[in-house]
């Protein structure tokens, strides 16, 4: 086992235990994203795709259901794009499974490139 999957999976176990619920989802969300977003360690906390189109287990799993770290990650691919992290938006967005959601960030992230309107912006272009 991963030493970093065991560190995270203490912290998530310590964090959503803090809240003097049983563990749930609905009760502390906003740590749980906290966690995901800042620590970034997304494949760890929430899986990998496999090459079926599968998530595979991560830290979250032992805590939550398939369905509840889906919207988790949603939530903080959300909140990812409300600070301007299209790229962990994205990730996040694949990881949960809401490729229509990822499509429409990407054609979104593409407009604003293709429609520089100043000097500066389209030098970022090129």
């Amino acid at each position: 086992m991963c030493a970093s999957f065991v560190i995270l999976s203490h912290l998530v176990f310590l964090i959503l235990t803090t809240s003097h619920t049983f563990l749930s989802y609905h009760i502390q969300p906003t740590q749980a994203q906290r966690l995901i977003l800042e620590t970034r360690q997304f494949e760890t906390l929430a899986g990998k795709i496999g090459p079926s189109g599968v998530r595979s287990n991560g830290a979250l799993d032992a805590f939550f259901s398939k369905k509840d770290v889906s919207a988790l990650l949603v939530d903080s691919a959300n909140h990812a794009i409300r600070v301007n992290k299209p790229a962990d938006a994205a990730e996040l967005l694949v990881l949960s499974g809401r490729y229509g959601a990822l499509f429409s960030l990407l054609n979104r992230e593409l407009a604003s490139y293709l429609n520089a309107s100043t000097p500066e912006d389209v030098s970022k272009r090129q």
